[in-house]
């Protein structure tokens, strides 16, 4: 693992701050994780390449998870969106900075959600 100021990187609240993580940079499943854990926003989590999303294999590409923002989530590009089968790519899913969903192509990546 390759981390850049763990447990309490940002706000003292034990939040992990790590960069490469894993075995992310060989594709074999690690995690990319930039300000994980309490990172941004207490509870919510920030993730760049998560899982074996650099495979573009079943991971999740994901950008401000869980409840960063507010209460929702942001997710660009979620599961297999990367090669455009079964995945979702959303933005601004669950509570995110309104009471509604916000999706941009949830479902299939190419067409219809």
């Amino acid at each position: 693992n390759l981390s850049a100021g763990s447990t309490s990187a940002k706000d003292g609240k034990g939040g992990v701050f790590s960069v490469l993580g894993g075995d992310s940079t060989w594709r074999t499943g690690g995690d990319t994780s930039i300000a994980a854990g309490n990172g941004a926003e207490a509870g919510g989590k920030s993730e760049i390449y998560s899982g074996a999303s650099a495979s573009e294999k079943s991971g999740d590409v994901t950008i401000l998870s869980r409840a960063s923002p507010d209460t929702g989530s942001i997710l660009i590009g979620s599961g297999l969106a990367s090669v455009g089968s079964s995945g979702g790519m959303e933005l601004f899913t669950g509570g995110g900075q309104v009471s509604g969903d916000i999706s941009l192509q949830v479902g299939d990546a190419s067409l219809d959600g």
